[in-house]
């Protein structure tokens, strides 16, 4: 992150030659007019570039003195710019603004939405912009951006809101999917695809010993100690090629495992031309028992 002093200025225009570092004024509710700030210098871009902009994030420190905002050199994509990173211990909170659109209940609209993460206290978000209705909300916020600006703070997220199953089914017919050209000829063939496999003792040849396997694994299971070695065991698939071992925490893993992770039901569709008829049938008996392969899947 440049440091280059500029002149006590609100948030600069971010393709102006000011990326590093600007200082104002600290109102009470910094993280609300922070998130409104950004999504101006956003807004305005969209409408001097004929609607085009990138995505904007920015390192805050706040002290006596006021805020201090550092810009990322880089306008990159938020998945691309957050992921991985790691904030200096002076930063006290992260800030991102992208264009958005805001949908409602019989149109949609251009706008901006803005969320600003605070080491300490309420996330604040804004939306609004190019004629939206403006709303600044100081509160908590859920979602991919949330998550990844809380790890790269080294803040922990919430737990997963699904249990282990969930993301163990949707990998597992995501790796059979992957290798439907490696020979898929048996169950067996099938069950050697499960992410846990290696951790099972006994062969495994049947739907039953594949669900009596995992049930063995017990607390092992429940307690998702296998999360980190799994994803990275699939790091290029789930786009996690550059991102250090230990950087989510299970929340945010967990989440981001369902978001990169095609739909279950689009998997099993896509394999069932490829496999015979009685490793249908025997993968339907392991998916009508694990818990993963329920109507209230998330995905």
């Amino acid at each position: 992150m440049s440091r280059s002093h500029c002149p006590p200025a609100r948030p600069a225009r971010a393709n102006a030659p000011t990326a590093g570092r600007h200082r104002f004024h600290q109102p009470a509710d910094w993280p609300a007019t922070l998130a409104s700030a950004l999504a101006d210098v956003v807004a305005a871009e969209l409408g001097d570039g004929g609607g085009v902009a990138a995505p904007l994030v920015v390192g805050i420190h706040v002290d006596a003195q006021g805020i201090e905002l550092f810009f990322h050199p880089e306008r990159l994509p938020l998945g691309d710019a957050l992921l991985g990173l790691r904030a200096p211990s002076h930063w006290d909170a992260i800030g991102v603004a992208a264009p958005a659109t805001m949908h409602r209940e019989h149109s949609s609209e251009r706008g901006v939405a803005a969320l600003v993460v605070p080491r300490v206290g309420v996330s604040a978000c804004h939306l609004g912009g190019l004629g939206a209705t403006d709303v600044t909300l100081a509160a908590s916020v859920e979602g991919r951006l949330d998550d990844l600006c809380h790890r790269c703070l080294g803040l922990s997220t919430g737990p997963p809101e699904f249990g282990p199953h969930r993301v163990l089914v949707a990998l597992w017919l995501d790796a059979m999917a992957t290798d439907q050209a490696g020979g898929l000829r048996s169950f067996a063939d099938l069950a050697a695809r499960h992410p846990l496999a290696s951790r099972i003792p006994g062969p495994i040849g049947t739907a039953a010993d594949l669900v009596a396997g995992l049930a063995q694994l017990g607390p092992e299971l429940v307690s998702w100690q296998w999360l980190d070695e799994v994803a990275q065991s699939r790091a290029a698939e789930l786009g996690l090629a550059d991102v250090e071992p230990g950087w989510f925490d299970t929340g945010s893993l967990a989440r981001w495992i369902a978001d990169e992770t095609p739909r279950p039901t689009e998997l099993l569709d896509s394999l069932h031309g490829h496999l015979d008829g009685a490793c249908r049938s025997e993968l339907a008996r392991a998916l009508a028992v694990l818990p993963g392969w329920r109507d209230d899947n998330p995905w």
